[in-house]
């Protein structure tokens, strides 16, 4: 308040000396640390000689003038701020003592942004809380980074129909523990990318009236934020998620205040350290390596984002297990046979007989015929049928058994059919 013009001159205006404005400019008083300084008379002093001399005859005209008691009056507002101003910034300050930007200086400043950016209208979703703006005026107060988080950029709306007091305990400024009731108006939305580019453009709002950065700066980090959320990832690697992106963004303020260590007010070439650095910084590989897209891990169900090895592992895991559910199957069906007093009789077979693998009834026309030769191995049905079977010579063996008689003791390299 003690160096904000528009709230100098919105207490001037209050006191209805505003047909005075030029006499101050005049003088060259437009703060209300100018004006307590501007006179050597000090408030409470028995002799007014200086003060009718330096401030009432300059702005007034006349040392009677009916208005020199308002006069008087906004010198000791502006002597006190000034005199409790300096205590401030010798003394300190309590932790939890809030630091705000004037109520008139806020709207001039959001008059001038305004005036920027006519494309954008500063109101509902693009409104910041008066809390935001708080957070941002308290870096440029003790001329400091701190990292403003996503969740803290809230709405004007959310504050005007949230507020809430929620009593915190906290030490007071001698480390007493006393009991504080801090505002909670909830957190600012983030759930998709609209809502992620109000939240940025609220922060470059509540910066740049705080006199941090401009505007069009942060909103060149913001596109860029936007731009790689929703860039689609090459094949085989994930979407960057919203916590990376608010990684990146920390990591950018990280990198910032390593660059501009002597704070973020304007310089003597009147630039703004942070500015400058946060151009400078976005563009940096600590930055932007955490805005990279990652390899996508397998997602169970998902064989679009499953990679190719784990797929073609699976696939196999799927085919053995069939294997083994047939060889079960199959395992099942086996059957003894041996028949009374001959090799491939019916029922019956004595002890030692060995146990083979059926294959089934003999067709009509090889009843009374082997299935097998004397090794236990199958002898062809279709070799010995008129039909006869392509697959192999006589003799030799087909996969569906060997090309011999199947006429009982014969066995030879002929079929049934020919059998004399």
């Amino acid at each position: 308040m003690v160096d904000s013009s528009a709230e100098f001159f919105a207490r001037v205006t209050e006191l209805q000396l505003a047909e005075f404005k030029e006499k101050f400019e005049e003088i060259g008083v437009k703060t209300f640390g100018e004006l307590a300084f501007a006179t050597s008379f000090s408030a409470g002093s028995p002799d007014e000689t200086k003060f009718q001399t330096e401030l009432v005859i300059p702005v007034l005209g006349d040392e009677k003038h009916p208005k020199r008691g308002a006069l008087r009056r906004l010198f000791t507002e502006a002597y006190s701020l000034a005199a409790s101003d300096l205590q401030r910034r010798t003394e300190g300050r309590a932790e939890d003592a809030p630091v705000r930007l004037p109520t008139a200086e806020r709207e001039a400043r959001r008059a001038e942004l305004q005036s920027r950016i006519p494309g954008v209208r500063l109101d509902g979703e693009y409104d910041p809380s008066h809390k935001l703006l708080d957070l941002a005026y308290e870096l440029w107060d003790q001329n400091v980074i701190k990292y403003i988080a996503w969740e803290n950029c809230t709405t004007r709306r959310q504050e005007l129909m949230g507020v809430k007091k929620e009593p915190v305990w906290k030490p007071d400024a001698e480390g007493f523990l006393k009991v504080h009731k801090d505002d909670s108006i909830g957190k600012a939305r983030l759930e998709d990318p609209l809502r992620l580019r109000q939240t940025l453009l609220r922060r470059g709002v509540a910066l740049d009236l705080a006199g941090v950065i401009k505007f069009e700066t942060h909103e060149l980090w913001a596109d860029l934020v936007l731009d790689v959320y929703q860039t689609d990832p090459p094949p085989g690697y994930a979407k960057v998620t919203m916590d990376m992106l608010h990684t990146a963004d920390r990591e950018l303020w990280n990198q910032a205040a390593r660059v501009c260590r002597s704070g973020v007010r304007r310089n003597g070439a009147g630039a703004l350290p942070f500015d400058e650095a946060l151009r400078k910084c976005m563009y940096e590989p600590p930055v932007r390596m955490l805005m990279v897209p990652l390899p996508a891990a397998a997602k169970q169900g998902s064989a679009k984002d499953e990679p190719e090895t784990s797929r073609l592992k699976r696939r196999a895991d799927q085919l053995e297990s069939e294997v083994r559910r047939l060889r079960e199957a199959k395992g099942k069906g086996k059957q003894q046979y041996g028949g009374k007093g001959g090799k491939d009789g019916g029922k019956g077979g004595g002890k030692g007989k060995k146990r083979t693998r059926g294959l089934g009834a003999l067709p009509e026309g090889l009843r009374g015929c082997a299935s097998r030769d004397d090794q236990g191995n199958p002898l062809c049905f279709d070799f010995n049928l008129p039909h006869g079977c392509n697959m192999a010579q006589p003799g030799a063996r087909c996969p569906r058994g060997w090309h011999k008689c199947a006429a009982k003791g014969c066995l030879k390299a002929h079929s049934f059919q020919a059998h004399a």
